[in-house]
């Protein structure tokens, strides 16, 4: 596992020590294979691979290209409808598409496979591509990874959520040392505490340094479960032993403000009680069965919350400011609200947000920033709720302009007190700050973000690779008890957002597009393909191609055994194989709790990838298909092509501002800021932790 976590964050490797002299042939004959999956070793780590004995070699060599074949897709065997895709769908005359579909559906309902022979044609050899090289770990990647971990500001995503797991666990005792005295987030917080508390080296002691309300310890349960610690999503709960339950209710019976904040999460509380029994500890834990009492009979305390809703709805604007002072946090996020609220007393609002905004989070003045100088002109808004699927809504904007003079103060409060708290950290020197940064959002929220071979911001933009075929891909299994039928689909919009066509299972081609074919069932995998042609779609007025997946039997992703996607681009369709891991752009597990995703959105135009990763719940409907949800996904689609995100090079802009000096060559810069090199976009566990 250390050595595919390397792989995967670094392109690096670590490597036992070798004593013995290591035959050339055997590693040109490694480089090879790695060559066909587009990897390559540097010269360091070759000239260390040499020195390994024949037993270190071959366990090496076994577990890298494992690895990275797992990495990039190539682990399994692909096996389309139609084996000489595309030509072959292109040249098929409906009647025979059709006939092939239906006798494979048929067979599907009579529980008989039934897939068309045809004898696979030779395909042109794929031309050569530029190679990952692999380089040799100096020893320090997992330790600062995991420090970057447990000292993050935001939420973690899938892949972060299961590495920090995965370097606590490996760590063990020795990973106490990186503790931060203080968690930057409550989430994170809960999984190193649920952690640390299964393999018992923390105790009470240990816990309540880190526990300060009730809702910290719901979180910690919701760890111990494996459920979303964020609290947006219901989770089923464990049984835990009797030692377990008395460290909860202990840590409980020391919070403050138990009454108040109990009442935030009444039923995920009931399910608590439940399982927990504090009334059998009454004696031990009376202020605990008081509150827990008081949730059961559903005596609710007045809320925070409800004291300031009062206060605007009686428009009392001194109680307003006096409560919102309290907490600046709070302030922050209804201070559009409060400036409609109250328009005569704009500036005295301001004045007011002033004296407590360097208590504001910089991530939370940095999105205030943005959203206050962001393009009002758009027709919706949209807003991404908490939780661990990637949802999206959008409402029309309604919203009235405030004037230039109050959006010029707040975002130049916000931006004065962001450079003001970044001066007080270590220099930074010359810098280098890369253009292309702007088309990279700030990872904000991250707990939804699926595994990836390229984890990055949703709403970011990828230049897309060479070549003028752009090649969607999926590969799925049934379960052990249920047949899945997974249809990959694309959309395709104008330059103004509406829908020219889809290409999908009762769609398999149009001029400019071809499906592989639909398969209905999976026993043994079962895979799926797009092509679009660039050049032949921007002829046809087309602009953006939206990438859908559909579980049509209703399961969920993360029920399936594997389900991955991406797209590859190729110079000519017709060369290499239909799946060559070398082409590969970008690939990513489906593991969602839904049956329906948005990964990406492709700007033909731009020749931009628009990294969506959403994931909706699908509606049961007898007409379970693309058409279902075709009014919600061109919503989504014109959101997320017209959003604008905060991007990466802002962030980092005000970085170099506040301690730094910006230099435009690469060669003079003692820090990089670009897409490729330093500190980069997929870097978000650095980003997180060090610059947020």
């Amino acid at each position: 596992m250390n050595n595919e976590l390397l792989i995967r964050r670094f392109n690096k490797i670590k490597l036992p020590q070798g004593q013995s002299s290591q035959s050339i042939h055997k590693l040109i004959n490694l480089l090879a294979n790695f060559e066909r999956i587009g990897f390559s070793c540097s010269e360091q780590l070759c000239t260390e691979i040499l020195k390994l004995s024949d037993t270190q070699f071959d366990e090496f060599y076994k577990n890298t290209l494992g690895c990275i074949k797992k990495m990039y897709g190539a682990h399994v065997k692909y096996k389309p409808m139609y084996p000489n895709f595309p030509q072959q769908v292109y040249k098929m005359s409906e009647s025979e598409l059709y006939q092939n579909a239906f006798a494979h559906y048929l067979g599907d309902f009579l529980g008989i496979r039934l897939l068309p022979e045809y004898q696979i044609e030779p395909r042109k050899a794929l031309n050569k591509r530029i190679l990952n090289v692999l380089d040799l770990a100096d020893g320090t990647e997992l330790t600062t990874l995991f420090s970057n971990l447990l000292n993050t500001k935001k939420s973690l995503n899938q892949q972060d959520h299961a590495d920090l797991i995965y370097l606590i666990r490996d760590f063990g005792s020795k990973g106490l040392q990186y503790l931060p005295e203080k968690f930057q987030h409550k989430e994170v917080q809960a999984i190193v505490s649920a952690q640390y508390m299964s393999l018992q080296l923390w105790a009470v002691q240990q816990l309540q340094l880190h526990v300060q309300t009730s809702t910290d310890v719901l979180r910690i349960y919701v760890a111990l479960s494996d459920g979303d610690v964020s609290l947006a999503e219901p989770c089923k709960l464990i049984s835990l032993k009797k030692s377990q339950r008395r460290i909860l209710l202990t840590l409980l019976e020391n919070c403050l403000h138990i009454q108040e904040d109990l009442f935030r999460y009444p039923e995920p509380w009931k399910r608590v009680i439940e399982r927990i029994h504090p009334f059998s500890y009454q004696k031990h834990f009376p202020k605990t069965c008081i509150a827990f009492q008081h949730i059961l009979e559903n005596k609710k305390p007045e809320r925070f919350s409800q004291k300031i809703e009062i206060a605007l709805q009686s428009h009392q604007f001194e109680d307003v400011v006096k409560l919102l002072k309290q907490r600046p946090g709070e302030f922050a996020r209804r201070l559009q609200h409060c400036l409609k609220q109250f328009p005569v007393q704009q500036q005295q609002l301001l004045d007011a947000f002033k004296t407590v905004i360097d208590a504001v989070p910089i991530a939370l003045l940095f999105q205030i920033k943005h959203y206050f100088l962001q393009n009002r002109t758009l027709k919706y808004r949209t807003f991404f709720p908490k939780g661990q699927s990637a949802k999206v809504f959008a409402i029309k904007n309604n919203l009235v302009p405030l004037s230039a003079v109050i959006t010029t103060q707040i975002t130049t409060l916000c931006e004065q007190s962001i450079i003001q708290r970044f001066s007080k950290l270590s220099p930074l020197g010359d810098c280098y700050l890369d253009d292309q940064l702007k088309n990279y959002s700030v990872p904000f929220a991250q707990r939804a973000a699926s595994k990836a071979l390229k984890t990055i911001a949703a709403g970011s933009r990828l230049a897309l690779d060479i070549g003028n075929t752009v090649r969607f891909f999926i590969y799925w299994k049934d379960t052990d008890s249920e047949r899945v039928d997974i249809d990959l689909s694309a959309l395709v919009f104008d330059a103004e957002h509406t829908v020219k066509a889809t290409i999908a299972f009762y769609n398999l081609k149009e001029s400019f597009a071809v499906h592989s074919g639909d398969i209905t069932s999976a026993p043994q995998g079962a895979s799926e393909f797009i092509d679009i042609d660039i050049s032949k779609a921007l002829s046809l007025g087309i602009r953006y191609v939206m990438m859908s997946i559909n579980s049509y039997t209703q399961q969920n992703y993360c029920d399936l055994p594997i389900c991955f996607a991406g797209f590859m681009m190729r110079e000519d369709a017709q060369q290499g194989q239909i799946y060559e891991p070398t082409t590969v752009q970008h690939k990513f597990d489906v593991t969602s709790k839904s049956s329906f995703t948005i990964p990406l959105i492709i700007d033909l135009e731009k020749r931009e990838v628009i990294w969506t990763d959403l994931a909706m719940t699908a509606t049961p409907s007898i007409d379970n298909t693309v058409f279902g949800h075709l009014s919600s996904m061109s919503l989504m689609q014109y959101a997320m092509t017209e959003k604008t995100f905060p991007n990466l090079y802002d962030l980092f802009d005000l970085h170099i501002r506040a301690r730094g000096q910006r230099v435009t060559e690469r060669v003079r810069a003692e820090h990089i800021f670009s897409v490729d090199e330093g500190i980069r976009p997929v870097d978000i566990d650095n980003i997180l932790a060090n610059y947020l």
